[in-house]
Parts: structure tokens; sequence; C-alpha cells
């Protein structure tokens, strides 16, 4: 099976899934009927407008070493894009995004569903944006709750969630500091920022409810920051260079929003001093110039610094491929997760 396939396949079924449980949810609490059903139907379109990766990751690290049915497949994967959906609908609030996946974000939209009947349409989309994204979170609680291993998985999947708080913290104050982070800052920084609860996580779950020893989930942790450090890179370089028609979003979203990435982080480590106040001036800034956005770019590539990634991303993978061997797993799985990785580095949004 070709990774899209499996991955349009998991992400029809956990759709189905969240449909599912919303639908009940809706019938259940007839209270505030129009603002719950605007809600859910917000929720579970985000939902189809995203990759739904991390569900198809849990599948994955279930399907490494078992093929026995589980009905609790599905829910955690249905719960984990619920998750994954409210901490969307916050960032792009903290990040003052307008789109999503090409559209406006969350907060965006009820902003401009508001605009005609509140006297601060802005203030309340952003308000109306964090409550939504609280219900996804108590959402998908409900949901595992409904699961027969809750007992086991639910500490790490809460534990992880809470570093990831910490490390959201944690990149708004470098984006707001006045100097620039190491490069060892920033990766750890996106090891819990992403790592760990976009790849290594759902994995993890997966291998749990596989009933996978210790060894073999610290194996999979591994992997899957490894995994998520190259998704990271891949997103500041499509933040930085990507083509807006595809990724959604402006060319050099990221400086726009003062964000110290990887590559802002390699880009100073080589630059003049003089060259070093301009990077830090240009991210102190809410509104650059377009002057400003080709300035940095061009900083990107006299000091080569995709080149340098590239090279930095393909060490990663062979890393990642020969760990994954050592799984000793089912080869078609395997050969998914390799697949997936590949995927990651060379994805154009």
């Amino acid at each position: 099976m070709t990774l899209d396939t499996y991955l349009q396949e998991k992400k029809e079924l956990t759709i189905q899934t969240l449909a599912s449980f919303l639908t009940h949810k809706k019938n259940m609490s007839p209270i505030f009927a129009s603002h719950q059903t605007q809600i859910f139907n917000d929720l579970l379109t985000s939902t189809k407008n995203g990759k739904c990766l991390r569900s198809a990751l849990i599948h994955i690290g279930y399907e490494l070493f078992t093929t026995v049915p589980n009905a609790d497949l599905p829910i955690f994967s249905a719960a984990t894009e619920l998750l994954q959906n409210g901490l969307l609908i916050h960032d792009d609030i903290m990040d003052n995004d307008t789109l999503r996946r090409g559209i406006p974000t969350t907060h965006r939209q009820w902003e401009e569903r508001l605009k005609h009947t509140v006297n601060n349409p802005q203030k309340t989309g952003e308000s109306i944006g964090i409550c939504i994204g609280d219900t996804a979170f108590f959402l998908a609680s409900e949901l595992l709750s409904t699961t027969n291993q809750l007992a086991t998985i639910l500490p790490i999947l809460y534990d992880e969630y809470q570093k990831i708080t910490l490390a959201q913290m944690q990149d708004v104050i470098y984006g707001d500091a006045n100097t620039m982070p190491s490069i060892k800052d920033i990766e750890q920084l996106y090891t819990y920022k992403t790592g760990r609860y976009s790849v290594a996580l759902p994995l993890v779950i997966g291998a749990m409810l596989a009933n996978q020893q210790s060894a073999t989930i610290e194996k999979l942790w591994i992997i899957g920051e490894q995994i998520g450090l190259l998704y990271q890179i891949k997103d500041d370089e499509l933040g930085l260079i990507g083509d807006e028609t595809k990724t959604g979003k402006s060319v050099g979203s990221d400086i726009r929003e003062g964000k110290k990435t990887i590559a802002i982080a390699m880009i100073y480590e080589k630059a003049t001093e003089k060259e070093k106040q301009n990077v830090l001036s240009i991210l102190k800034k809410t509104n650059n110039t377009k002057d400003e956005i080709e300035y940095i770019i061009s900083l990107y590539t006299s000091y080569n610094i995709g080149s340098s990634l590239k090279k930095r991303t393909e060490e990663m993978i062979q890393n990642i491929h020969t760990r994954s061997d050592e799984l000793q797993a089912d080869p078609s799985v395997t050969d998914l997760l390799k697949q997936f990785t590949l995927f990651i580095v060379r994805r154009d949004k």
C-alpha cells in the first residue's frame, strides 16, 4: 500500500469516528444549540481540511506489531485530532494568523460572522476562538473516556500535552526577546512543541495499544522525535520561502510573526554584526515591508542555509531508517514509516 492511500484510508476512518461522536453530542445537548452546531461544524471541517497525520501515526504504531482489530484505535485517533484542533486554534490567536490551510482561521471566521451584530468583532472572534479551542480539549477528554486502555495511556498523553504548553510559552518568550536563542535551544523547543506530540506520542500510543514493552516504546520515542524535528525544519523552510499558493500562508509568514526558527538562527550564526542587528530589528516589527522580508530571504540564500539544512536532513533520514529497521516489526508497515519520513521532507505545504 502506498503512503497516500494509507493516509487517506485512516483519515476517512478518523473523520467518521469524529462525526459520529459529535452527532451524538449534538443530539444529547440541546442547550445553546445554534452555537454548538456551528462549533462542531468548525471542528469537523478543520479536521477534514487537515492531513490527520497524527491519527495515521497511531495506526502505524499499532500495526507495526499486530493486525488484531482494536476498537480503541479510531477513538484515540479522533481524540488526537480534536486536541490538535484546539492547539491550532489557540496558536492562531497568539500568532494573529489570518489563514490556516488556505482558509480564514477559526477566530477570523467568527469575526466575520459577527461583524454586524457585536461592537468589537475582532475581540469577540478571538474570545470565541479560545472557547472553541477549550471545547475541543474537553470533547477529546470525553471521547477518550470511552476507551478500554485509558488508565495506562492517559497519564503519558496528558504529560506530553502539558509539555507542549510549556514549550509554547517558551516560544512566545523567544519571539518577543531582544536576543537570538541558540540552535540547540530551538531544537529542544521543537522537540517538545512538535516532535514528541506530533510524531513520537502517536507512535507510542499505537504501540501501547499493541501491548509493546518499554524497550520498544523508548525506540519509538527516539524515532518520533527525529521525524518531528524533520517536520519542523521543513515547516520553517515553507514558512520562509514556501509557495503561498500551496502553503496557504504568505511568503515570509514566520518573519512577520517574529519567529526565531532554526533557519533564522542559522542565518544569525553566520551573519555579520550589522546583519545580526538588522535581523533582530526586522523580527521585532509587527508589520514588515516586502523589502525586509526579501532581505532575510537573501541572507538565507547567500549563506547557503538551504544546502546546510538539506545535508542535515539527509543524515537524519538515514538514521531514522536504520532505527526503524531495528524495531524488527512488520516490514510493510516499517516501509510506511520510512515513506512517512520522506513525505515530511518532500512536502510543499
